[in-house]
């Protein structure tokens, strides 16, 4: 533009009659359509490249067959804007020339130079390494599909489902990180069902429970939660998943009462108050504790006032159940949920998880260190008391697992092997063989381990 009408080279053929300084606001115009004429030819043709290496995974081959699909449409916009800005050269004014000649050859060589040789050269010298995107970046942007590539999964999942009735969730070769790096780990769920996993390792126990609930992005693999394909339906699952999470010294501070409320809220669609879920969520929980809970001083307290730090292991466990199961989700996804549990403890704990499976057909997952139970029976489990030491002292016998029976264990700790029927006290163990029938008839869950963890 500077040589034709400022030098006047071309000016006769150009039938260009002015040779001077141009408007000062002309940069300003070419600018600004150029770039949105650009940006339009880079969009058509690198977006056709990019789907292509989405469904195939062949950089190369993905710049062949997307070159091939969108040029044509580049090269057909590109010389309909070229003539129309052309056509203002011979007969226009003096200051719509300049602007003409300028948007022409602009269009000429973004498209043709730039779009569809430049590019596509940078593309092929690049090859994968062009798409690559570090794996912090990709956790924290969202999950957009352009290329419709989770159409082709979905579908993929739906085929699935059809073939394998009644799976919550379904995860093959899915990548997990670890302490030790990443681990593969193939996870089948039924729907309805209590199902326990276990790992010695706590990070990759909290990546498999946010994983699993869609609040964090696989590093690879397959994951089909409820039907739908993670992390491209994450929002889905979020809204019909809900996570009990680890406990932590935060909420030490806080009341039962003001503890559910924030949960609530912050599982709730709305930031304001959550109506009568906190009472429903205290009564619940009342219920399941009920059992549970000595006529002593101790307790006397109102659930509701008592602090978070200070209730046992057992209680702070069901109190963060309630919450999220007075929401009736369809995947209720427990993390560390045998934290501070002992045996009986941690049987009692399966029981009310059986009991929210059947009465919502929702489908929970236990994931914890040590969350299978040993002491399974078709009975109820006649749950442990929750007291005092002192007060646990002067109540004799522990109450075990099934008619009272069973095993008896400690209530303050977790122990890795079940007491023998009848070391009671230090008595001897005797032989009972009612025990093994109770462990070979009951809610025992299946264990599910990484590959590669050792049994």
């Amino acid at each position: 533009m500077t040589a034709t009408c400022t030098w006047g080279w071309l000016a006769g053929p150009l039938s260009i009659s002015y040779i001077g300084p141009l408007v000062s606001f002309m940069p300003i115009i070419l600018m600004g359509v150029l770039f949105g004429l650009a940006m339009d030819y880079e969009v058509f043709l690198v977006s056709q490249i990019r789907e292509d290496y989405v469904h195939s995974g062949d950089a190369k081959h993905a710049i062949h067959t997307g070159f091939i699909g969108s040029a044509r449409v580049v090269t057909a916009a590109a010389i309909i804007m070229i003539s129309v800005f052309a056509a203002f050269i011979p007969d226009g004014s003096a200051t719509i020339k300049p602007i003409a000649i300028g948007l022409a050859t602009g269009v000429f060589v973004d498209a043709f130079l730039v779009g569809m040789t430049l590019v596509p050269a940078v593309l092929a010298m690049l090859g994968r390494h062009a798409w690559w995107i570090p794996r912090w970046l990709d956790r924290a942007l969202p999950s957009i599909d352009v290329e419709g590539q989770s159409l082709v999964k979905h579908v993929e999942q739906t085929q699935w489902d059809e073939a394998n009735p009644g799976v919550a969730v379904r995860a093959e070769k899915l990548v997990i990180a670890s302490s030790e790096g990443p681990v593969e780990t193939d996870l089948v769920v039924p729907s309805g069902t209590v199902w326990t996993v276990e790992h010695d390792d706590p990070r990759w126990r909290s990546a498999l429970v946010w994983t699993v609930a869609g609040w964090r992005k696989p590093e690879g693999g397959v994951l089909g939660v409820l039907g739908r394909v993670l992390p491209e339906e994450s929002g889905f699952v979020r809204k019909r998943a809900r996570v009990v999470p680890a406990a932590s010294a935060d909420e030490d501070e806080l009341t039962v009462r003001q503890y559910l409320r924030a949960v609530l809220v912050a599982q709730s669609k709305s930031p304001w108050s959550p109506g009568h879920g906190v009472a429903y969520a205290l009564d619940q929980a009342e219920s399941w504790l009920q059992p549970l809970v000595q006529t002593t001083s101790r307790t006397q307290t109102k659930l509701e006032d008592r602090w978070i730090g200070q209730l046992s292991s057992i209680e702070r466990q069901l109190v963060a159940l309630s919450a999220p199961a007075t929401q009736r989700p369809e995947l209720l996804v427990v993390q560390d949920a045998d934290a501070g549990l002992g045996t009986v403890e941690m049987s009692w704990f399966t029981t009310v998880c059986h009991e929210i499976a059947d009465g919502t057909g929702a489908t929970i997952l236990l994931v914890g260190h040590r969350v299978a139970t040993e002491n399974g029976q078709d009975g109820e489990v006649e749950p442990a008391l929750v007291g005092a030491e002192a007060e646990a002292s002067t109540m004799g016998t522990p109450v075990g697992v099934g008619d009272g029976r069973g095993s008896a264990t400690d209530v303050g700790g977790r122990d890795d092997e079940p007491a023998s029927a009848g070391a009671v006290d230090g008595a001897p163990a005797s032989d009972d063989p009612a025990s093994d029938d109770r462990k070979s008839n009951g809610h025992q869950t299946p264990v599910v381990r990484a590959e590669g963890e050792p049994t």
